[in-house]
């Protein structure tokens, strides 16, 4: 009988180029077998499309049962230590009654304790933090404008080449905000969502129904969330996943989004109740986003997404 043969050789993990930032995508999860299959399939995405750096499944509240299922699985799929998982406590708000929670409290949790740490060089890290039901289509990067100038369609910068790179919220209005070249230090960016700036006017009549009872002094104190307008909210906040962070900004934004959530949920106690603290927390500490549409697609009648890059092809 033939003996079987040996296993493949571990490939090397990545290295950084000189002056490379690193980006680390994470995104996170609970322990269901519906988040696990997703895990995987992003992992693959990734490593598809060349994605450089670490890709990390933050799961909360998993028994330790399943903590040792998963790191075996994680070890066979991947035995560079390329593709990692981080186990956190159950975050979840009014005894799981709110399991979107888990993202702040994951994300802290990840920032501040991993092993090994997220980042071989902090000062040149940046967290790209996506959602697990999330498939990249081309590698995620740390640039935003750098090389870019704008292009004839309204909103889209192109390279030298006349490529569309980035499909911008602002438009028109960019010429007075001028774009990051890059996720740095103060300058986050992220997907446009159709979250609008309604937090904006929480506390007023004339706010929306589910805002004008909205205390945001119970979230923001005295700071500068409690002083953004509706169309500051709405140009520079209206963000969710893909999100990317300078790590110097990341554990910081990290806490005040943990510390949000609670008031959030407590007096909008809906669907995106995270989405909206992480855009509070994000005001609070002056954290403008690069808001853009191209670094996702979902419903083919949403507006603010990378679809016409798609049509244009169709």
């Amino acid at each position: 009988i033939a003996a079987a043969p040996a296993p493949p050789a571990a490939a090397a993990p990545y290295e950084l180029r000189p002056g490379e930032p690193e980006v680390h995508v994470i995104f996170s999860t609970d322990c269901s077998s519906y988040q696990h299959w997703q895990s995987i399939a992003l992992w693959y995405s990734a490593k598809q499309v060349g994605q450089r750096g670490p890709v990390t499944r933050i799961a909360s509240g998993c028994s330790d049962a399943e903590v040792d299922k998963v790191r075996t699985e994680w070890r066979e799929i991947d035995p560079t230590g390329t593709f990692r998982a981080h186990f956190a406590p159950a975050g979840e708000l009014r005894g799981g009654s709110y399991k979107y929670s888990n993202k702040p409290s994951g994300l802290y949790h990840w920032l501040t304790t991993a092993s090994p740490p997220p980042f071989k060089d902090w000062s040149r890290g940046v967290v790209a933090l996506l959602d697990p039901d999330q498939l990249l289509m081309r590698p995620i990067t740390a640039a935003v404008g750098a090389g870019l100038s704008a292009g004839a369609a309204r909103g889209e910068f192109v390279d030298a080449a006349g490529t569309p790179r980035v499909l911008d919220s602002l438009g028109a209005a960019r010429s007075t905000n001028p774009m990051a070249a890059v996720v740095a230090p103060g300058f986050p960016a992220g997907q446009q969502y159709g979250l609008g700036g309604a937090w904006g006017d929480a506390g007023k009549e004339t706010a929306g129904k589910s805002w004008r009872r909205f205390d945001r002094t119970r979230v923001c104190g005295d700071g500068p969330c409690s002083r953004t307008t509706n169309r500051e909210a709405a140009a520079f906040y209206a963000v969710g996943p893909p999100y990317l962070i300078n790590a110097r900004d990341a554990v910081a934004l990290a806490r005040a989004w943990l510390r949000a959530m609670p008031d959030v949920h407590d007096q909008y106690p809906f669907l995106l109740a995270e989405m909206y603290a992480y855009s509070m927390a994000a005001a609070n500490l002056s954290l403008p986003h690069a808001q853009v549409q191209h670094l996702m697609v979902s419903n083919v009648q949403a507006g603010g997404e990378g679809w016409p890059w798609g049509d244009g092809h169709a």
